[in-house]
């Protein structure tokens, strides 16, 4: 399994990981996380907003946004947080609510989204939750546009790479195969 963050503005990889395909890419985005905050602020960096596909988005990664006092928008999964889904079928576009794990309730306080509603081009519906409240400032086409950012960065990693084609049972032929076709990007 492998985890990049990169940055959307110049396409340069900030941090990549690589482990055993029992360990969730969300697992090394916890601990790439805070490393990455230390590089992009060491070079003067002070306001970040990481953007994340589905599979991320949890109440103790939001936290850990949160506590590290970074931004956030997350593309949200369609078979969680049931009252979320609810508020969306009864027309909402934007707006805010307490997520929660109930599995955690009683070891970790719910985390505050903002829950937006997109229609794509292809009439499919995407729903994001971001830490960025502020709607004059941040609009749903902002938004919407930000989130667009990061599929240069899946073509380029995966279909140009060809990366979606590899499945190994030796870590050491993972890495090899990868960082061959990233040099080559």
């Amino acid at each position: 399994m492998g985890n990049l963050f990169v940055d959307l503005c110049t396409s340069l990889i900030c941090s990549a990981r690589l482990a055993a395909w029992n360990i969730g890419e969300q697992t090394l985005a916890e601990e790439q996380l805070p490393e990455v905050i230390t590089q992009m602020r060491s070079l003067n960096q002070k306001k970040l907003l990481f953007i994340y596909d589905r599979g991320y988005p949890s109440v103790k990664f939001i936290q850990q946004h949160y506590d590290l006092e970074v931004d956030f928008i997350f593309r949200l999964q369609k078979r969680n947080y049931s009252k979320l889904w609810e508020r969306i079928a009864s027309g909402e576009l934007d707006f805010d609510f307490i997520l929660e794990n109930e599995k955690l309730k009683n070891k970790m306080k719910g985390q505050k989204v903002r829950v937006i509603v997109l229609t794509l081009a292809n009439g499919e519906t995407e729903v994001l939750i971001t830490s960025l409240f502020d709607r004059v400032k941040f609009t749903l086409e902002d938004i919407s546009k930000a989130y667009v950012l990061r599929w240069h960065i899946e073509e380029t990693t995966q279909n140009r790479c060809r990366i979606r084609e590899f499945f190994w049972r030796k870590f050491r032929g993972c890495i090899t195969r990868i960082l061959g076709k990233l040099s080559h990007v």
